[in-house]
């Protein structure tokens, strides 16, 4: 929890800085979950092109699942076991210093849905994936698929008093 707490508190630090990251100055952290899923590459032109992105299954701190995570280029459905359901799209992305590593990436939620845990959510962050790429790996072509586990940190805020 104590890791939770430190990076709410750089991404809410970084608000002032980039007015993209302005819906989580003050806004409550609801809760955190980790997505884990395997994404499918080809070898296209001697590069990894991402060819299928799985679906993420969402786990609280203690490993138990509560949801699922669908990805597109710009929306992410949220979906939680409990039947609620957060819909968000692409507000900013966090630098990651690095053309071979991921951003991370700020979702603002246009509507949740039920009343479980996923309704209340109005921001998303969601970390920079770890084992999402293939840099580094040997790509010819011919050189087929490869399928690659990756996992992600997301941090869930509710609304902030000024929304």
């Amino acid at each position: 929890m104590r890791y939770v707490a430190a990076a709410a508190l750089l991404v809410l630090a970084s608000c002032a800085e980039d007015p993209a990251l302005s819906s989580l100055k003050g806004a409550p952290l609801l809760f955190e979950a980790t997505g884990k899923a395997t994404n499918t590459y080809s070898c296209i032109n001697s590069q990894w092109a991402l060819r299928e992105r799985g679906q993420e299954v969402l786990t609280d701190g203690t490993g138990n699942r509560i949801g699922s995570a669908v990805n597109d280029i710009y929306t992410t459905k949220w979906q939680g076991d409990d039947g609620s359901v957060a819909t968000g799209q692409l507000a900013a992305r966090e630098s990651s210093g690095s053309p071979d590593e991921p951003p991370a990436l700020v979702y603002s939620v246009n509507r949740g849905q039920g009343t479980g845990r996923f309704a209340p959510v109005a921001t998303v962050r969601r970390g920079k994936p770890r084992g999402a790429g293939l840099s580094g790996r040997d790509c010819r072509e011919g050189g087929g698929e490869r399928k690659v586990e990756f996992s992600v940190t997301y941090l869930f805020y509710g609304a902030s008093a000024s929304r």
